[in-house]
């Protein structure tokens, strides 16, 4: 089973590659305005939430294995589901940005497959994140 550093630092390297894609994507094309503030917007939101991600990678391996376990014990389950639900909405905005970014450009497009993969894998992302979060809800 994977500690909770390592989960997060999966999300973080997945957030990461997604960004570079949409980086390479707005670098080769010539979009619409709109597209083009629509993924500008979308990569400077996912550079901060993945900052977000790795700045809790840090403070969580600077402290010894039995204060981490001390602080996941106190921290409520009301608490950790409030921060992935928080991080699937974050999600879903991204989504929603990409979403304009396709429909603002040319469907012959090739860079709107680029863009639709990058849309399912937030989607795959958003729903584990919402899946384990109804679970802690659940079990409380």
């Amino acid at each position: 089973m994977k500690t909770p550093i390592s989960m997060l630092e999966d999300i973080a390297e997945e957030i990461t590659e997604n960004t570079s894609l949409l980086e390479v994507i707005f670098r080769i094309n010539e979009f619409s305005p709109e597209a083009d503030n629509a993924i500008a917007c979308l990569i400077r939101s996912m550079n901060k939430t993945c900052e977000t991600a790795y700045a809790y990678v840090g403070q969580f391996s600077m402290r010894t294995g039995a204060e981490l376990q001390r602080e996941q014990k106190l921290e409520s389950p009301k608490e950790q589901a409030r921060q992935l639900n928080y991080w699937a909405c974050d999600i879903g905005n991204c989504k929603s940005a990409i979403s304009n970014a396709m429909d603002s450009t040319p469907a012959d497009s090739h860079s709107n497959g680029t863009l639709n993969l990058v849309f399912e894998k937030l989607d795959e992302l958003q729903n584990i994140i919402s899946s384990k979060a109804d679970k802690i809800e659940f079990n409380k």
